[in-house]
């Protein structure tokens, strides 16, 4: 499969949940409530389900490409703070004092995210790899 088939659906469900966010309908991103939970659940199924069918190609490559997805999640992430922050609507969730401070957030969660898509595509790259063998 190609990486739009995974990049497009992870990007569209965290525009969807960011501007849910923005209209007031569900709570901010980092609260602890069901509903951010799942949005985070199917983020991370859908990574995972890119590390399971990039098994053939190598750990490598399904580490790379499941961070290149969670990395794109989060770019979205990014725009839809700045833009909650114009609008001064929390996207977030997080108080944050100054504009450093929310530099160094987003920088936090994009450096989380890219490695937590990374590990978790692999891992699923090499769980696969592992139950296609025959003994």
């Amino acid at each position: 499969m190609k990486d739009e088939h995974f990049i497009v659906p992870v990007v569209a469900l965290t525009a969807l949940q960011c501007m849910l966010v923005l209209a007031g309908v569900v709570p901010p991103l980092l609260a602890e409530f069901p509903i951010a939970a799942f949005f985070s659940i199917v983020r991370i199924g859908i990574v995972v389900y890119q590390g399971w069918t990039l098994a053939g190609y190598g750990l490598k490559t399904a580490a790379m490409k499941g961070g290149l997805t969670m990395l794109s999640a989060v770019i979205v992430i990014c725009l839809f703070v700045f833009i909650g922050r114009y609008l001064h609507q929390p996207v977030l969730g997080v108080p944050v004092a100054s504009s450093l401070d929310l530099l160094i957030i987003l920088i936090c969660l994009i450096v989380a995210n890219t490695l937590l898509g990374a590990v978790l595509a692999a891992a699923a790259a090499w769980s696969s790899a592992g139950f296609g063998k025959k003994k």
